[in-house]
């Protein structure tokens, strides 16, 4: 993920007089199917495609919906893991691990994290601690 390794040096402490811990946050679109976890990314976190530099100038809805008007489900299976697989999770939140980021917020990008019979909630604990 290009966005994690390129927020390295603009939003370390760092570079902003600090020393302490480096915070990311790592969208989880889990779904039971991939189609419906990109779409629930697409309509949740669509502004994550767009980078930083383009989000501090989106003063409005209008120009957010502008800039986000194009911006796909493909865009969102690119950007994040989506769907039951947690190891594909995993590898994008690996991404900010190896980016330099110390402190990982996994947020819920999915339409729930319910389990039902046929798609039962996801255990990302174990990856999560390998991380």
């Amino acid at each position: 993920m290009a966005a994690a390794k390129g927020m390295r040096s603009s939003m370390s402490s760092a570079s902003a007089g600090g020393d302490g811990p480096r915070y990311a946050e790592v969208p989880l679109p889990w779904a039971a199917s991939v189609e419906d976890a990109a779409e629930s990314a697409r309509r949740l976190f669509r502004f994550g495609v767009t980078g930083w530099k383009v989000q501090v100038e989106l003063r409005t809805r209008s120009t957010f919906d502008a800039a986000t008007e194009l911006v796909t489900a493909d865009h969102m299976r690119q950007q994040f893991g989506c769907g039951p697989d947690v190891k594909r999770h995993v590898e994008v939140a690996q991404q900010f691990a190896d980016a330099g980021f110390d402190q990982l917020a996994l947020i819920n990008a999915g339409p729930t994290w319910t389990a039902s019979s046929t798609s039962p909630a996801p255990n990302f604990s174990p990856a999560r601690r390998a991380l």
